[in-house]
């Protein structure tokens, strides 16, 4: 016997299979990449053919696309800090959310120290990694699937989980509902 999958479910499967790629952090702008000047073997000297100038082209550019604009992230949660840490165990500071009910998208954005190498978040037996966007910071964005009027203001607990190289764990429950 098979039951539907439930809208938390649903949920956690598009937050870990739709995830786009993370803003630049506070501060940061995107930096291409540029190439590398290569040195040029030894010039002979030779003259150098006058070119006819070429007409510019009078056909404009087309006007590059504005970056998505990165959600406001309204709700934070702060867990109770360990009383002591030992030197490189896992750390989560602080959990970001676009809001504490959920309805179209989630964002998610999880400070940490920098001992932590991986965040997960997972609920109702579904999981999803949250990219790693710079030491300490990791960041994700998803929409969510539609979610049937039954579960408006349907209650539940996502828990990050943070780890190190060495596999030690913290974990954080945070509670949030569906609008």
């Amino acid at each position: 016997m098979s039951f539907p999958a439930s809208p938390l479910a649903l949920l956690i499967a598009a937050l870990a299979l739709t995830q786009q790629p993370a803003p630049p952090a506070p501060g940061q702008s995107p930096v291409p990449a540029s190439p590398t000047p290569v040195a040029s073997p030894a010039a002979s000297v030779s003259p150098v053919p006058t070119l006819a100038p070429t007409p510019l082209s009078t056909t404009p550019a087309p006007p590059t696309p504005a970056p998505a604009p990165t959600p406001e992230l309204k709700y934070r949660f702060v867990p109770k800090q360990p009383a002591s840490l030992a030197p490189g165990d896992p750390q989560i500071y602080a959990i970001y959310l676009n809001d504490k009910v959920l309805k179209d998208f989630i964002a998610i954005r999880v400070a940490t120290n920098e001992s932590v190498t991986k965040v997960i978040s997972r609920s109702n037996g579904q999981s999803g990694t949250v990219p790693k966007v710079g030491p300490g910071e990791f960041y994700a964005i998803s929409k969510l699937p539609p979610i049937p009027p039954i579960a408006h203001g349907f209650g539940f607990t996502i828990e990050f989980v943070a780890s190190n190289d060495a596999g030690k764990t913290e974990s954080v429950k945070v509670p949030v509902r569906l609008k």
